[in-house]
């Protein structure tokens, strides 16, 4: 059972609402979950954490204050993975909410640069979001019998300078198509 939940007693209600009706609870969002990572720890219990971190609004005026919480949200997201996995906590990563699809890797990035090893980024994005979801054993991992979805990139898949140089979906290569060109005039 999948439980949407952001803060620390949320998760914790989620867990305890999870152990009286004897489900097995996945968090999702997790956004303060390293609050309550060791009782994630002691009770099994995987999250899905969104890479949909928060971002300064952009009506807010550049010179504009902005309150210490939010500001301190912005700077602790990507931190909780390396918190997740330093307590031994199974996650993976999700895009859920995010409006560029571009910011998934590059929020994972910012994981990595937080503390996460980038080999368990790597992780996060890969078999441990398949075996969360319960196609471990087909997807995740470069294996024979498994289907064969790769990003292929000219670097480091973390670096801000690294590109995409090649995708398979299946086994098939799929185009890179560059997007197309904005439309000229007042169609713009």
């Amino acid at each position: 059972m999948a439980f949407e939940a952001n803060e620390g007693r949320q998760i914790l209600r989620a867990l305890k609402l999870a152990k009286e009706l004897n489900l097995e609870p996945i968090v999702t969002g997790g956004r303060h979950a390293e609050e309550v990572a060791a009782d994630l720890k002691a009770q099994n219990v995987r999250v899905v954490y969104s890479l949909n971190y928060p971002v300064r609004p952009r009506a807010l005026a550049p010179d504009a204050d902005e309150p210490l919480s939010a500001m301190r949200e912005r700077a602790e997201a990507p931190k909780v993975p390396a918190a997740l996995a330093a307590a031994g906590v199974s996650f993976a990563f999700s895009s859920s909410g995010l409006s560029d699809p571009k910011d998934f890797v590059k929020n994972a990035a910012k994981a990595a640069r937080a503390g996460l090893a980038a080999d368990a980024a790597v992780r996060a994005l890969t078999l441990s979001a398949a075996t969360i979801a319960g196609v471990g054993d087909r997807l995740g991992s470069i294996e024979k019998g498994k289907i064969a979805n790769l990003v292929v990139a000219d670097g480091d898949l973390f670096d801000e300078k690294t590109k995409i140089t090649r995708v398979f979906v299946a086994g098939r290569p799929v185009a890179l198509d560059a997007a197309p060109a904005a439309p000229a005039g007042r169609g713009r």
